[in-house]
């Protein structure tokens, strides 16, 4: 028996570009033990059919990654089988077609419509052909994308018919339609049925991240406004596979009324870049903090919604209360008391 094996994740990165994270599994049964019959004149777009369809178990992409950017898949029919066509004796000159064909969904999203994988004819001096070259099935889609996105596992589905018609035939015509093992160019029916190898992929971008330094992660920034302001910088960390940044907003608590914040709302901040921003004092008797929450998002539009991450960093802005001044009478006895003492030494 053939056997079916699920390898782990393995993420790998293009140069300057997205991560790609890859299942594999091998040995998947796609159709059971086939072998199809007809008899007199059946067009091919009313073929008697044999369909299977199977799930296939794989990983859902998780958001703690990054970013799902796009996803694409493969089918890759295994070596050592074949497709046969076969024709009786019966005379005319008529054609006995054998098809395979495969597509894949989703759900309600098609990945890759119905596609003919094998197609092999037999004619009255050919009455048995074998074809073992088989084409794949692929797929590669940006859209649809939250579909694939989740913290468990998903069930795309590998819808695989193989079909036998007659062309031009009649009066006990017989075609057969046969998958087959292959050994050395000799087919024997497949006990073990039809299997193939799926590679499924996601590119996908880091999350990204602002920082209050350049070069390493800092999330929290306290400025002290004495002096009546204060300037801060927000870098955006990562390389060519991080998402950009969105800076959306902020909110505050504590002594807003007493400060003022400047820093624009800033579209796609790439890895690299610096915004600069600042906060202002405005005036006020007393002691004054404030503490101002930046909101940051992956960049809006890219990839899968469901996957874009949020950061927030935290600017506490704080004014001392001033020492007060000494009033002028007690400077008046401090000094009396002050002199006294310098007469007794």
């Amino acid at each position: 028996m053939k056997l079916l094996l699920a390898l782990t994740l393995a993420a790998t990165q293009a140069a300057a570009g997205p991560l790609e994270t890859t299942q594999v599994l091998s040995g998947q049964l796609l159709l059971p033990v086939a072998k199809l019959s007809v008899s007199d004149t059946s067009p091919d777009n009313a073929a008697p059919l044999i369909g299977e369809t199977v799930m296939l178990g794989l990983s859902a992409f998780d958001p703690a990654w990054g970013v799902l950017t796009g996803v694409r898949g493969q089918l890759s029919i295994d070596a050592g089988q074949g497709l046969m066509a076969y024709r009786n004796e019966s005379g005319g000159d008529w054609d006995s077609v054998a098809t395979l064909r495969t597509g894949w969904a989703l759900g309600a999203q098609m990945l890759a419509p119905l596609t003919v994988l094998q197609r092999v004819t037999s004619n009255r001096d050919t009455k048995v052909v074998l074809g073992t070259q088989w084409s794949t099935l692929a797929f590669s889609t940006t859209a649809g994308l939250d579909a694939f996105v989740g913290t468990g596992s998903i069930a795309p589905a590998l819808t695989t018919y193989v079909g036998a018609f007659i062309n031009g035939g009649g009066g006990g015509a017989t075609a057969i339609a046969s998958v087959l093992n292959v050994d050395g160019g000799v087919g024997s029916p497949d006990l073990d049925g039809l299997t193939g190898g799926i590679q499924w992929t996601y590119s996908w971008l880091r999350h990204a991240e602002l920082s209050f330094a350049a070069g390493r992660t800092q999330a929290a920034l306290s400025l002290d406004l004495s002096a009546g302001a204060g300037s801060f910088t927000l870098t955006a960390l990562g390389d060519a596979s991080t998402s950009r940044a969105d800076v959306l907003g902020w909110t505050c608590q504590g002594d807003c009324d007493a400060f003022a914040l400047q820093l624009d709302a800033v579209p796609g901040l790439a890895a690299g870049a610096a915004v600069g921003g600042g906060v202002s004092f405005l005036g006020g008797t007393g002691a004054r903090h404030a503490t101002y929450l930046l909101q940051v998002a992956d960049e809006a539009g890219v990839g899968a919604a469901s996957s874009r991450g949020m950061q927030t960093l935290t600017l506490d802005v704080q004014v001392a209360a001033p020492v007060p001044e000494p009033a002028p009478a007690l400077l008046f006895w401090a000094g009396l008391a002050a002199m006294a003492w310098w007469r007794r030494r």
